[in-house]
């Protein structure tokens, strides 16, 4: 905050991308009781462009300054027609405008008091972005406490998000409401095993239509918010949040914003006003495609690491290499990060399959050959599966493979009704009901022999289908110990 403070204070009223025609904006907003300029491609005015755009930081700039008497801005606004805006050329001819110390100078009165206040404004917009990131990384990662803190850091720290966070821009308000409306979809997607209570609905439409008279690009996160409401109407099958949430959430964006969109209809033909914006701002003269866009990279980058004044005022060359090399070597770490963690998983679900397809082998032909699957048939093909996956990557102790349930001898028939892979399921579920046979229920199952298979398991202990579940349970618990070995032997090797 006092970063950005900072260069509130040093950045020259009226030297900062588009502030040249953001501040009257704020000016017309306070001195026409709250009213808004009818745009003109003809006779622009001084807002120019901005006229067109969504009027919510407008309007808090003139709660704040309306009390004050600014009619001294064409004196303190007088343009430099010799200015370089938006270029780098060697004269460096970059002041927008001709500047008069005496009334720039502290303690600030009229139009240079106003701009000031609104800045202050915008510096407390963007420390809320700053703080509503940490949130959201804490949300995204909250066993990674320190992440958290870097994206709040990494945000803080950056050249242009302070020296616009210091100037009269409506990007701090549009981009603190999209950062509060993207941390309330975040939550709402961590938490949509049930339907969310009805306030989250209101702080969804609140924010969103508040958003949408920030800046109107902030419509594209609506289809984000439905696609989520959908997606936990459908998981928790229940029509209310995609319905209900629908209608709240949605009906507070149209009340909230809708009025200036239909202003925009009736009075240009076109909701979002873009048509009237661009015959005032100009359009490309060549279209935005993706080639273009790559010409563009240089531009770009600097000035997301910061291009100050009107675009025409850059850092040194080598500001802009260092930069761009701590995030090249950041998008590096973060890919091997990634690589090193796909890997893990991989492996260990390609151990797990393995793992599962084999010993499933294994029982099918202990069944097919009626060489009986008994305990110590189990224990040898379950701890020879581990030895063959895990041996080059982890030494496999002797009791992974016990503890398999004694089992007795199955039928012959690979049709029957006990198949090989169920033979799997029900070893590990007599293994959790009767773990050593300590009450000999499983001796007297085999004694009783001829049974079926219903017959069988009911004698172990199990209603119906029972069994099922007690075994693909202890099979599900088996799975997640693999993973662990594995895990562990992955992580001891690259130690190593």
């Amino acid at each position: 905050m006092l970063l950005a403070v900072a260069y509130s204070l040093v950045t020259p009223l009226f030297e900062a991308s588009d502030e040249l025609w953001h501040y009257p904006m704020v000016k017309y907003v306070a001195d026409h009781d709250f009213g808004l300029p009818v745009q003109d491609p003809a006779n622009p005015g001084p807002w120019r462009q901005e006229g067109g755009q969504p009027p919510l930081y407008y309007y808090l700039g003139a709660v704040l300054t309306r009390w004050i008497d600014t009619t001294d801005m064409d004196a303190v606004r007088r343009i430099n027609p010799h200015a370089d805006i938006g270029v780098v050329v060697p004269d460096s001819n970059a002041n927008m405008v001709v500047h008069d110390a005496e009334r720039e100078a502290f303690p600030w009165r009229g139009t240079a008091l106003a701009m000031h206040l609104v800045r202050f404004l915008s510096v407390l917009m963007g420390l809320g972005t700053v703080l509503l990131t940490y949130a959201l990384g804490r949300e995204l990662f909250p066993a990674i406490p320190g992440l958290a803190l870097a994206a709040a850091a990494f945000t803080a720290f950056n050249t242009m998000f302070l020296f616009i966070s210091g100037v009269i821009n409506n990007d701090n308000l549009s981009t603190l409401l999209a950062s509060a409306l993207l941390l309330v979809i975040v939550r709402l997607v961590r938490r949509w095993d049930s339907p969310p209570p009805l306030r989250t609905y209101i702080w969804i439409g609140v924010l969103a239509g508040l958003g949408m008279l920030a800046k109107y690009q902030i419509g594209f996160m609506l289809p984000l918010i439905a696609l989520v409401l959908l997606a936990i109407s459908l998981r928790a099958r229940d029509w209310r949040p995609v319905v209900l949430g629908g209608l709240i959430s949605g009906g507070l964006t149209v009340l909230i914003a809708g009025w200036w969109y239909w202003r925009n209809y009736d009075l240009y033909g076109d909701a979002t006003g873009i048509n009237i914006f661009l015959d005032i701002v100009g359009r490309r003269a060549v279209p935005a495609d993706l080639p273009q866009l790559w010409t563009e990279r240089e531009t770009f980058m600097m000035a997301f690491w910061g291009f100050f004044g009107g675009v025409n005022v850059p850092m040194r060359d080598g500001v802009y290499a260092l930069f761009n090399l701590l995030a090249g070597i950041s998008a590096l770490g973060l890919l091997l990060a990634l690589a090193l963690a796909l890997g893990d998983t991989l492996v260990e679900e390609l151990f797990v399959s393995g793992a599962v397809s084999s010993f499933e082998d294994a029982v099918y032909l202990l069944v097919r050959n009626g060489s009986g699957v008994t305990v110590a048939a189990l224990d040898e093909a379950w701890l020879a599966v581990h030895r063959e996956l895990l041996g080059s990557v982890v030494e496999v102790p002797a009791h992974v493979g016990s503890g398999w349930a004694r089992l007795p001898s199955l039928a012959t028939d690979p049709g029957h009704a006990l198949s090989y892979v169920w033979a799997t399921v029900l070893a590990l579920a007599i293994d959790a009901r009767h773990a050593g046979d300590a009450d000999g229920v499983i001796a007297r199952a085999i004694v009783a022999g001829g049974v079926d298979a219903d017959e069988f398991t009911a004698l172990l202990g199990f209603e119906g289908d029972e069994w099922v579940e007690a075994g693909l349970g202890a099979l599900a618990l088996q799975l997640t110990r693999l993973g662990q070995v594995v895990g562990a032997g992955v992580s001891s090797r690259r130690a190593c």
